[in-house]
C-alpha cells in the first residue's frame, strides 16, 4: 500500500461525503432552532386572531341586539 495521498480514492471521497454530511447537520440543526422560534410566534399571532374575532363577533352581536332592540320599541 502507498502513503501517497489519491483525491480520487474511495477513502477520499467517503471522507468528503462525510465532511459535509457533518457540515448540513449543523446547518439542519440551526434550521431546526429557527422553526422552532418561527412556529411558537405563529402560534401567538394565530391565538391573537382569534381573540380579536371573538370580541368583534361579540360587539357585532351587541349591536345588532340594541338595533333590534330600538326598532321594535319605535313601533
Amino acid at each position: 500500500m502507498s502513503d501517497d495521498y489519491n483525491p480520487n480514492s474511495t477513502d477520499s471521497m467517503f471522507a468528503r461525503v462525510l465532511q459535509r454530511m457533518d457540515a448540513q447537520d449543523q446547518i439542519l440543526e440551526e434550521i431546526r432552532t429557527q422553526v422552532t422560534k418561527t412556529n411558537g410566534r405563529v402560534t401567538v399571532l394565530e391565538h391573537e386572531k382569534w381573540y380579536q374575532r371573538g370580541i368583534i363577533a361579540t360587539i357585532t352581536a351587541g349591536i345588532l341586539m340594541l338595533w333590534e332592540a330600538i326598532k321594535y320599541s319605535n313601533k
